[in-house]
């Protein structure tokens, strides 16, 4: 199986269906990330993280969440960072990040 993300693809391959249908339903933006690969890239945001982000998934997918936003990956020995983000059209809103390992 091709590490996630590397297939020219939009950043799914190698996401088992499960967590992408349980993403897709859930109204809470989320995203997942690859831990083993270097910067630790997004490889799948749901529909609800696009639109909250105001970005659309080749904005997102393939880049590290530190690139998209500096200073949101939480300090080290934490797991969840708020934090002023700035939206795709220029715009912010206050996000809160929580990362949890799947």
């Amino acid at each position: 199986m091709p590490e996630p993300g590397t297939d020219g693809t939009s950043g799914v391959a190698g996401i088992e269906p499960g967590w992408k249908s349980l993403l897709d339903a859930a109204a809470l933006p989320a995203f997942l990330t690859d831990a083993r690969r270097d910067g630790e890239p997004v490889v799948y945001a749901n529909s609800a993280f696009l639109a909250l982000s105001r970005r659309a998934e080749d904005e997102v997918c393939g880049r590290p969440i530190a690139s998209l936003w500096p200073g949101a990956v939480p300090g080290e020995g934490g797991s969840a960072a708020e934090f002023l983000a700035q939206a795709g059209d220029g715009s912010s809103f206050w996000a809160s990040l929580t990362l949890a390992p799947v």
